[in-house]
């Protein structure tokens, strides 16, 4: 599942972070890229997925022509950075995982995000440290207090949809497993493309406003819930994960706090909220489910 594959004379050679924003008319592409992505969205979710397919493709085609006919670095690093959200969706899509438990759907969608989000930073010339894949242990502290942040996010995402519970049983043994690839191939995986790779790209297209874009993005390939709700709380969710990054330098904060939404959300919440609510399971039937098993 590549991305995009360039010679070595366009790899793109790293510069400040700080570079100046685009001029208000060159808005105008990264607009129409987020409107295809949520009409392709919404398609899938709620028309054809077929369709909604052909729609993820067509776009990764345009990202990866808009990526090698800019001159502007800023702008080829954005295109190609965005080309990930496509894949993101055409991957969940196109593999045969019909028959398969749902867990392990993130690991087979998810090895392949992981190889292209790493293939695309390295052509672009992205560090360790510039996707925040550090951990410095003065800020420990902070960085674990959002296990806690993530719980009451948790819980907060469940009262807007409530899912179905992702194990078969609420036992140590039986969540232990899904809640690893849990904060592994959503929580990992999500915040390297999101919060690393794409925020650091559209920070750099886009001037400050690039934290709004990459979450808009974000937001969008939540459409699949078919929430409204949904989607506007998962953008302030990734907006305060962007400040949480942008202020540390590192997305191990964010990544045990992604993981801890979901671990709440699909592992914990699903069994214990009926007993805590006294009602059945049955009162409590979560709405019809995503298109793909991405949070």
């Amino acid at each position: 599942m590549a991305t995009v594959a360039v010679s070595d004379s366009a790899r793109v050679v790293d510069r400040s972070a700080a570079v100046p924003p685009f001029p208000a008319r060159d808005f105008a592409v990264p607009s129409i890229i987020l409107a295809i992505l949520a009409g392709a969205e919404l398609t899938t979710a709620a028309i054809d997925a077929r369709i909604g397919l052909g729609l993820h493709a067509i776009l990764l085609g345009v990202l990866v022509v808009l990526g090698v006919r800019t001159t502007d670095t800023a702008k080829r690093e954005l295109y190609w950075a965005l080309t990930l959200a496509p894949v993101i969706r055409i991957g969940s899509l196109s593999m045969p995982l019909g028959r398969l438990p749902l867990m392990e759907w993130y690991p087979l969608i998810g090895v392949p995000l992981f190889s292209a989000t790493f293939f695309t930073a390295y052509r672009l010339g992205y560090t360790r440290q510039q996707l925040g894949l550090t951990i410095n242990f003065a800020d420990m502290p902070r960085q674990l207090a959002m296990v806690a942040l993530g719980a009451l996010l948790g819980i907060g995402e469940y009262l807007i949809f409530r899912p179905a519970p992702l194990a078969e049983r609420f036992t140590l043994e039986a969540i232990a497993w899904p809640a690893f690839i849990l904060l592994v191939f959503t929580g990992l995986e999500e915040e390297l493309i999101f919060r690393g790779l794409m925020q650091r790209a559209s920070l750099r297209a886009l001037g400050r406003w690039g934290l709004i874009y990459v979450n808009l993005i974000f937001a969008v390939l939540h459409i699949g819930y078919l929430s409204v709700l949904d989607v506007v709380f998962v953008f302030l969710v990734g907006f305060l994960f962007s400040l949480f990054v942008l202020r540390t330098k590192s997305l191990f904060g964010v990544t045990i706090a992604h993981g801890g939404v979901n671990i709440v959300l699909f592992l914990i919440l699903p069994y214990l909220a009926p007993i805590v609510l006294g009602t059945g399971y049955a009162d409590l039937l979560p709405l019809p489910a995503p298109v793909a098993p991405r949070e």
